[in-house]
């Protein structure tokens, strides 16, 4: 291959960075993909993380359960010099609890726990999980 062809080139680029790169078709040209908004990651996370319990955590947890996620994720915008981003992604959380107020439909306490259990301690045998479940309701058999 010739060491001045725009190929080569390309190939070279790719392999320094090659964690940004894709290999495009079986030209074995590198093709440079953008760089992740970092920023913007970390303004939905902090969101999500804020409606997601919102969402879900049981009303007796959720002032506990939001602080701690507020404080957490501030910390690490701190860790990670991207504070601002996390507090809008926060603070923009915040404000859309109250526009979806209606929608909330939180879990059972009890799973609640069984779930923070999980999270905390990894996977568990099915024994030990069954009897922390809930009943399903019945189901229709069809004929």
């Amino acid at each position: 291959m010739n060491p001045e062809s725009p190929l080569t080139e390309c190939a070279v680029y790719g392999q320094q960075f090659w964690l940004n790169t894709r290999i495009i078709g079986s030209s074995g040209c590198a093709l440079m993909l953008p760089e992740r908004e970092l920023s913007r990651a970390d303004f939905h996370r902090r969101r999500h993380d804020i409606l997601s319990a919102w969402h879900n955590v049981p009303a007796p947890i959720l002032p506990l359960h939001s602080a701690m996620t507020s404080i957490n994720g501030l910390c690490l915008g701190l860790r990670r010099s991207s504070a601002l981003p996390m507090l809008r992604g926060l603070m923009t959380g915040y404000l859309e609890f109250w526009e979806r107020h209606r929608k909330r439909t939180p879990i059972a306490t009890s799973i609640d726990r069984l779930h923070r259990r999980l999270k905390k301690h990894g996977a568990l045998q099915l024994s030990e999980v069954e009897p922390l479940l809930p009943l399903a309701p019945a189901r229709k058999v069809c004929p």
